[in-house]
């Protein structure tokens, strides 16, 4: 036998149904209240009839049961949704009128229902003939009117209820008890307030992790946090009894109730994912995806038990995810953080708890002592020593701050103290490097030629190195049959190891020009010599030679196209020939092949780097090809160099102001 059923029987006198005929509870004093629990005393009828709320109506045949129900009373059921039962109690009332109001405590009938005291109506919650009215979760109390009491008599509690069959609320849970109805409204509101001290707190912890975030906004686990406060504070008043006496509406508290648990357990999932450095996956957003799509559901769903078994029977399952994330980042973190130890630890109660009230949700009891929710109390624990750990980080990160701005200056000094030695290094270092880039220059300078060739052909040369040595280079030589030859290049590149790449590709372009005639066969041994480097270096280059025959044979090795003035013709055409870089790959030889082209007296050919055509102005735009040709047609018939440099100024009048990142060569050659 219980405690409650013990202290019940001292304080009450239960009078069987061998005096009374059927079950009776009798009140004896005003101030002690009568309870139903584990007393079958209870009368249940399934179907609907008015008279029921009356004393006379004959329940003789009725099924007997106890409030709250237990699991044989259940049989007595049927799991139709929107059915209609009633319960009849029988209480005998002592004679003489009480000092104050009695009322009862009917605990959470599932659904709506209508109470009456003797055939009086003493209160309703929802309304029975609206199936879209709902209050599942709503405790009763009523008040019974002086008016309607039997003194001396049997009285009769008729309690109309329709059903939904929700699962954690079947027909009937809670205390049902008879007593003095200051007192049980005092009781409630005593309960209310206890109950609204976690979502207090929680609001709290919201405040204050937001105020931590705002100030040191790169901590963005304060910011999750604070966020899974705020919506855990508004699951946890939804909770609570006595939110009905702020808020009436049923569909929107659950709802509420509902949509805040959806935003809670991805917000935790975050938390800790951040907290502990762990890198978001695509399942991840998955699952934020899918809490936000469960939320609009929620919203959108009009009948309550749609939203309802849409929550229990199938969203509830999908929080395995979350907290296996949970559980698999704090035992990957157990070893080497205690706040992941502190955190498995509350975590399991959270666990326990969760199991615990899903089975109460579904009509089983666990432990017999223990018939509420414990999820609230797990959470408070769990939530509580999260806030633990983020205020302590919050304040050993502030006496870290304190300790370096009590050394701050000293630390200034000591640090500019080095940086002024390594800026006096560096500068040193520097000096001593473009001492090296000059000599280096001036080596480059003079592998180029010190004036233009005295040939049967005139020559001119523009030369713009972007800093002190340079990936450009140019040449001029003689071939064995008497050729004339110019060609240039251009290594990948700026820089040192640009300039000592060109320095080798000048070496090597002479050496093959006293071996072959044919400029392809030219390129070929450049090539085969700079393939022998190990280097990620290339070069491209143009090699023009005129036969003083009336012909010029061109080769390409990946260099942009030159451009021939025929002055006979009044014609510019742009020259090219098959071919491909050289210097990174040992077949270029069969690539690079010679183009024979007919070269006149009075026509020009001029070789140029890729900075004259692809440098661009303020606007991004490049000079290109077409307007290099534009300019070449206005001055057209102006002397060589005045063509180059008049070509020229039309191109740093494009570029103006423009940052040049690139070495500038043009070379011509002209029949006289």
């Amino acid at each position: 036998m219980s405690m409650k059923k013990c202290l019940c029987m001292s304080g009450l006198a239960v009078v069987c149904s061998c005096v009374f005929a059927v079950p009776c509870i009798t009140l004896e004093q005003w101030d002690i209240p009568v309870s139903f629990d584990d007393l079958d005393v209870v009368l249940l009828s399934a179907g609907d009839s008015p008279d029921r709320a009356f004393p006379e109506y004959d329940d003789s045949n009725w099924n007997l049961i106890s409030l709250p129900l237990n699991s044989a009373d259940f049989n007595h059921f049927e799991k139709i949704e929107k059915s209609v039962y009633w319960y009849r109690i029988r209480v005998k009332v002592p004679e003489g009128y009480p000092a104050s109001s009695i009322g009862v405590n009917l605990g959470k009938i599932a659904d709506v229902d209508e109470a009456w005291w003797n055939g009086m109506p003493i209160g309703r919650t929802g309304d029975i003939e609206d199936l879209s009215s709902h209050a599942s979760n709503r405790l009763r109390q009523y008040e019974i009117p002086a008016s309607a009491l039997a003194p001396g008599k049997i009285n009769i509690l008729a309690i109309r209820v329709r059903n939904t069959w929700r699962a954690d609320e079947l027909p009937g849970r809670g205390r049902y008890y008879i007593g003095e109805y200051d007192s049980i409204r005092t009781a409630f509101f005593r309960s209310g307030l206890r109950e609204l001290v976690f979502p207090v707190v929680y609001l709290v912890f919201f405040a204050y992790f937001m105020l931590l975030f705002s100030k040191r906004t790169g901590q963005r686990e304060n910011l999750l946090y604070s966020l899974f406060s705020f919506g855990f504070a508004v699951y946890s008043i939804c909770r609570t009894d006595i939110k009905y006496e702020f808020a009436d509406n049923f569909e929107v508290l659950q709802k509420l109730e509902f949509g805040s648990m959806y935003v809670c357990i991805p917000l935790l999932m975050a938390f800790v994912l951040v907290y502990f450095g762990e890198k978001h996956r695509l399942y991840h957003y998955g699952y934020y995806i899918f809490s936000a799509v469960c939320l609009t559901t929620i919203l959108l769903f009009r009948n309550h038990l749609h939203w309802y078994y849409f929550n229990v029977y199938f969203v509830q399952y999908t929080w395995v995810l979350p907290f296996y994330e949970l559980f698999r980042t704090l035992i990957r973190n157990y070893k080497k953080s205690v706040d992941s130890r502190i955190m498995l630890a509350t975590f399991a109660v959270v666990c326990a708890g969760v199991v615990h009230d899903v089975f109460i949700s579904r009509g089983l009891q666990l432990f017999p002592f223990v018939d509420f929710w414990i999820t609230p109390f797990a959470m408070f624990v769990y939530v509580g020593g999260i806030a633990t750990i983020l205020s302590v980080r919050f304040a050993n990160s502030m006496n870290q701050i304190e300790e370096l701005n009590a050394t701050l200056e000293l630390k200034v000094e000591e640090r500019t103290a080095q940086l002024d030695k390594s800026l006096q290094e560096i500068r040193i270092r520097d000096e001593k490097i473009q001492q090296e880039l000059v000599m280096a220059g001036n080596v480059q300078q003079s592998l180029l030629p010190e004036r233009l060739p005295d040939w049967p052909v005139r020559t001119a040369v523009r030369y713009q190195p972007l800093r002190e040595v340079s990936g450009d280079f140019y040449h001029f030589g003689r071939t064995g049959d008497g050729g004339c030859l110019m060609f240039i290049g251009d290594v990948s590149g700026h820089g040192m190891p640009a300039a000592l790449y060109a320095i080798l590709a000048i070496k090597a372009f002479k050496e093959a020009v006293h071996r072959e005639n044919s400029p392809a066969a030219i390129l070929a041994n450049v090539n085969e010599e700079l393939c022998r480097l190990d280097t990620t270096h290339y070069l491209t280059s143009f090699v023009v030679k005129y036969d003083c025959t009336g012909h010029l044979i061109i080769a390409n090795a990946g260099h942009p196209r030159a451009i021939l003035l025929s002055r006979r013709n009044k014609k510019i055409t742009m020259l090219d020939a098959s071919g491909t870089v050289i210097g990174i790959r040992d077949d270029a030889r069969a690539l690079l092949r010679d183009e024979s082209v007919p070269f006149e007296k009075g026509d020009r050919v001029l070789l140029y780097t890729d900075c004259l055509t692809e440098r661009t102005n303020v606007a991004g735009e490049q000079f290109g090809e077409e307007r290099l040709v534009e300019s070449l047609k206005k001055h057209f018939f102006e002397n060589l160099d005045d063509l180059i440099d008049n070509t020229l100024a039309d191109f740093f009048e494009f570029v103006q102001d423009a940052e040049n990142k690139d070495d500038l060569t043009v070379v011509a050659m002209e029949v006289e």
